[in-house]
């Protein structure tokens, strides 16, 4: 699978803190399907408050902030969203959080000028360890910069240095249709429309379709989402990353509506991530 990059990402701007109060602008033209909130849930929303996000898998999981400026070194448009860990530099998520013409601009080749990463983040007074860091180097599969495939929406983020805490990160796994159909999934990560995007929520359920490069469930998700991974629990262990979260119902096919999803974890899509570590 042939990748685009970013490096030398924008620095000249000084990173915003973390506040209930800041600016969250995504442009109102955001592509159709890009993640917008999807409750399925009947009677209402099942998410819940991960109220200890100090062990697995939460440990392994970001809140990602991207950005991007005007030439004259105003601010454009902040999105957040949600990445997790697959080595302790390296940040996994959804490719539209790193690569959107239309959000982040044509003019700019449609990259995000720069991206931060808090580490497990919880609240503004509790973040279990360090702060944020800004990323080196951006990565979306070339199939996906050229033509939006929502199957590849999936997206790298490197770091200069390790920036999760030691072990801290999150194994993936490719599963079969059977294998997931006996399992329960689990999404976390920072929903903007509980705790303003700045706490971690999660929410479990079974899988309800499958396709070799999609997950479909109705778990309850909301923009700022985007890139959690979606994990399966079995055997005792700290869960194992099977999908990215990308997507909401407006592109899901008919035979599944209504149901969120997933770009899957597949050979390919595993080995992509591999070599990033």
């Amino acid at each position: 699978m042939t990748v685009q990059h970013k490096t030398n990402l924008t620095s000249t701007n000084p990173p915003k803190p973390i506040h209930p109060l800041a600016l969250v602008q995504v442009l109102s033209e955001s592509p159709t399907g890009f993640e917008t909130r999807e409750i399925i849930s009947n009677p209402g929303d099942e998410r819940v408050h991960v109220s200890n996000a100090t062990g697995m898998p939460y440990l392994g999981l970001c809140l990602l902030k991207s950005f991007s400026y005007n030439e004259d070194g105003t601010l454009r448009v902040e999105i957040f969203a949600t990445g997790w860990f697959s080595s302790p530099r390296t940040l996994v998520t959804a490719g539209h959080n790193l690569f959107n013409p239309i959000v982040f601009g044509s003019a700019r080749s449609g990259w995000a000028d720069t991206v931060h990463a808090y580490p497990a983040y919880n609240g503004e007074n509790s973040p279990p360890y360090g702060g944020f860091e800004q990323a080196e180097q951006l990565y979306v599969p070339s199939a996906y910069q050229q033509q939006l495939d929502i199957r590849l929406d999936i997206g790298i983020v490197r770091f200069e240095q390790p920036i999760s805490a030691e072990n801290a990160f999150l194994n993936h796994e490719v599963k079969s249709d059977g294998e997931l159909k006996s399992s329960q999934a689990l999404i976390a990560g920072y929903p903007l429309d509980l705790g303003g995007g700045l706490l971690m929520y999660e929410g479990y359920d079974r899988f309800k379709a499958f396709e070799p490069e999609r997950l479909f469930y109705e778990l309850d998700t909301g923009k700022g989402q985007s890139g959690a991974p979606v994990i399966v629990i079995d055997g005792g262990n700290q869960g194992t990353v099977v999908g990215i979260h990308a997507h909401n119902s407006s592109q899901t096919p008919t035979a599944y509506y209504p149901a969120n999803s997933a770009t899957r974890i597949t050979p390919t899509i595993s080995a992509w991530i591999q070599q990033y570590k």
